[in-house]
């Protein structure tokens, strides 16, 4: 029998480490609202049992083969799904009862994937349960089409032509489905016969061109912000913003709508991996509760560029003049479509630390031009992150550097330090800061290419005035990240990850190194809302917070 009751098909299981590890990437995603802290609970897929008791069942494990005399390390197989009961719940109910919340899929756009497509990949599908739009007309059979393809995860995969394909039939009788109609609820429909399984590097596309059902999709528009559909997705599962059309071809698109499917597979884990992200969990809850005792009534600036921008924010002059005209990459058409959805409002949110100024204007540079331009230089823009009452921030997240390394600027310092012992940074910092010191007059005579030359003077100089002007502040830097950009090479990124490194703890400040966070160069595509990788959607801003959350945690203890 193909059609199934979702009662059937949702199985109970266990706290699945997807969501375990889902937790850190949404990092309190109703607590960017709400003030709360992440639970066991809050995450859990469906009611579950104890991972005590679960580890230890003798019907799912079998022992370690790799590790023969370690017999407490086992390998588990669950059956899970991706939508937890309660968010598919809601979406049903949303589906048949506003349906003018969702659109259907543009099929000449097609196939599409999911921007969570990391998540969709090493399992065995079981099921898959589609938000119906609308029918075509079926075959002589009776039957409507539905095609899965399984592309690699990849820049280039998600361009190739599919590894796989496969036309899923859907009977109309035994769905009650008729030709040319309005559906408007979801399908669930048994993948048993058809064999779908996925490696680690593979994801899912949906539809063809010639398919003959017409799925939901929930539009992200400027004059809607978010619907109800969205909220709710938004609330406890935003990663699955954002979609890639035209899969297979080099017209390969990135939108900002939700598709919605829900999917049962089975996936296998360890024991161990099982367990680690357990203590992980209530280690970030831990450092959750210990930095809001620290910073809850404090006030953080932000100077930085694209990345931490949001408009009506990052660029309102009522908050300080100096922010007039500046352009933001985050809007509400954009992901995500709300500023307690960025790292930073989460990072308020969860510590309970107030926003002073964000400093942020799309485009920026450390260096800045010779033209003296304000917007475009944080040497110009380090001293104007107080705000017009007059309060000035305790915390200073300084997050810049990507578009240096864009427009090649050029070092100096590291070619001092590079083969240096590191005991002798300090001395070799100090001797060369004193020189750019001169050159610029103290730091009030900044005119980039002219008294000042490189990537690391300017970096040194506004840290130098952030320490100056706000002498109380704790200053935060983050390291770039490397972008999916043929010019952004992995090597270049570390050199001026070195020196931010090298400047920041010469400046007494702590660094977020993100190569040590869970976004990683294969992987990016699924924490992004663009192709350069560099710009984090919902998913990847949480998983930035997570990680500053975790450096400032541990600066504590």
């Amino acid at each position: 029998m193909i059609l199934f009751e979702r009662s059937f098909l949702k199985k109970k299981t266990v706290l699945t480490i997807f969501l375990l590890i889902l937790a850190f990437s949404i990092c309190i995603a109703s607590a960017a609202c709400g003030n709360k802290s992440v639970s066991n609970d809050d995450i859990s897929d469906t009611d579950t049992t104890s991972l005590e008791n679960d580890t230890s069942s003798a019907e799912d494990d079998t022992t370690n083969t790799k590790n023969p005399e370690d017999n407490a390390v086992k390998i588990t197989t669950r059956i899970e799904n991706y939508l937890s009961d309660a968010l598919y719940a809601t979406m049903e109910n949303v589906l048949y009862l506003t349906p003018d919340h969702f659109s259907p899929y543009n099929m000449s756009l097609t196939p599409f994937a999911i921007n969570d497509m990391m998540t969709i990949s090493d399992c065995n599908l079981r099921n898959i349960s589609i938000p119906v739009y609308k029918t075509l007309t079926a075959d002589a059979n009776k039957n409507f089409v539905f095609t899965l393809h399984v592309f690699k995860a990849s820049l280039d995969g998600l361009k190739a032509v599919p590894k796989r394909s496969y036309e899923i039939k859907i009977n109309a009788e035994q769905y009650e489905l008729e030709d040319n109609s309005l559906i408007m609820r979801f399908v669930t429909v048994d993948l048993s016969s058809y064999n779908i399984t996925l490696s680690a590097d593979e994801t899912l596309g949906f539809s063809s061109s010639s398919d003959t059902i017409v799925p939901s999709y929930i539009p992200v528009s400027y004059k809607s912000e978010f619907n109800e559909a969205a909220n709710a997705l938004l609330d406890v599962f935003p990663q699955i913003q954002g979609n890639f059309s035209r899969l297979g071809t080099s017209e390969l698109g990135l939108g900002k709508h939700f598709l919605l499917f829900d999917f049962e597979w089975e996936k296998t884990y360890t024991t161990y991996e099982l367990e680690s992200a357990k203590m992980e969990l209530d280690e970030l809850n831990e450092a959750i509760a210990t930095l809001r005792q620290k910073y809850a009534g404090k006030y953080v600036s932000i100077l930085g560029d694209s990345i931490s921008t949001f408009n009506r924010i990052s660029n309102d002059a009522k908050i300080n003049a100096s922010l007039n005209g500046y352009g933001a990459h985050y809007n509400y058409n954009n992901s995500p479509p709300s500023w307690e959805y960025t790292y930073w409002g989460r990072l308020i949110s969860d510590t309970g630390i107030k926003l002073c100024v964000n400093n942020s204007y799309s485009g920026s540079s450390v260096y800045g031009r010779s033209d003296k331009s304000y917007l475009d230089s944080a040497v110009l823009r380090a001293t104007e992150l107080h705000d017009t009452s007059g309060n000035e921030p305790d915390v200073i997240i300084f997050y810049m550097g990507t578009n240096d390394l864009r427009a090649n600027v050029k070092l100096d310092l590291y070619n001092s330090l590079k083969n240096a012992d590191k005991n002798d940074y300090n001395a070799i910092i100090e001797a060369w800061f004193d020189s750019v010191l001169i050159s610029t007059s103290n730091g009030t005579n900044c005119v980039a290419g002219t008294t000042y030359t490189t990537f690391e003077q300017a970096y040194a100089i506004s840290l130098y005035k952030m320490t100056q002007r706000y002498e109380k502040a704790e200053i935060i830097c983050i390291d770039l990240i490397q972008s999916l950009e043929s010019g952004f090479t992995q090597a270049k990124t570390e050199k001026y990850n070195f020196c931010i490194e090298a400047l920041a703890e010469y400046f007494g400040a702590t660094v977020i190194h993100q190569s040590l966070g869970e976004v990683t160069f294969k992987n990016k595509l699924s924490y992004s809302n663009a192709f350069d990788g560099l710009h984090p959607n919902a998913r990847g801003h949480a998983a930035l917070e997570k990680l500053i959350v975790h450096y400032l945690y541990k600066k504590t203890i």
